[in-house]
């Protein structure tokens, strides 16, 4: 069993347990194992995510929305995981809810 603390680098913020949900900036993560008493250290950046970016050029336009309809109609030359970015309600799945959640982003910038 494995106690784990996190904090951002500047120490602004700090917690433990589950590391999932944090924002994005650069966090400090420790584990430590109470049976063994094992230390692990380590650091994890998690991005800034914008929704409908797939290209990942600051804004969400005609090359992403290509994209992900070329993810609507997957061939079998393509990997299993290929179009998982384009994936916008999460649900393992490339489907016109993914086209109708992008759309209403669609021709805006991310900031």
């Amino acid at each position: 069993l494995w106690n784990i603390n996190w904090s951002t680098v500047s120490g602004d913020l700090d917690g433990t347990g589950c590391a999932s949900g944090l924002e994005s900036g650069d966090y400090v993560l420790e584990a430590i194992n109470e049976f063994t008493q094992c230390q692990v250290h380590s650091t994890m950046s998690i991005p800034e995510v914008c929704l409908g970016d797939f290209n990942l050029n600051g804004g969400r336009d005609i090359t992403d929305l290509l994209i992900l309809l070329v993810g609507l109609q997957p061939t079998n030359e393509l990997a299993a995981n290929e179009f998982l970015a384009t994936d916008c309600d999460c649900d393992g799945a490339m489907t016109t809810s993914d086209l109708l959640l992008f759309l209403p982003y669609f021709g805006t910038g991310c900031n």
